[in-house]
């Protein structure tokens, strides 16, 4: 089967089945994120379409979606290997890293900000 006759099958209104490896992801890009993300809260999702277990952890072939599309087919094919990815073009993957650069770029939201104005005092 071709890579969107795969992505047509996945039923995407139940959960994902595989977890999405968020370190390797950023590192696709050389992106360096400053905390851990949940990147399911920002629209990301991944689904095996094939998977075996390798010691005691699931692995195998999968498509990584965005905001509901498929992006990336996504190989992981021993526990410890890194997980592999092949982009659907160079535009996806172009906004992929754009999306992961604003997730990882500190904001007030997710970084602690000094008071300049407050005295430090020390108990």
């Amino acid at each position: 089967m071709k890579f969107y006759d795969w992505a047509k099958t996945i039923d995407l209104s139940q959960p994902a089945t595989a977890s999405i490896d968020d370190n390797r992801l950023f590192d696709e890009f050389n992106i360096v994120p400053m905390d851990f993300f949940d990147l399911e809260q920002y629209g990301f999702s991944e689904y095996y379409i094939d998977t075996w277990i390798c010691t005691d952890q699931n692995v195998g072939t999968s498509i990584l979606f965005y905001n509901g599309a498929p992006v990336a087919l996504c190989e992981k094919p021993y526990r410890k290997s890194n997980t592999t990815y092949k982009w659907v073009n160079a535009h996806i993957a172009n906004t992929i890293a754009n999306v992961l650069r604003h997730i990882a770029t500190p904001t007030s939201n997710n970084v602690e900000l000094i008071d300049l104005e407050e005295d430090i005092t020390f108990d």
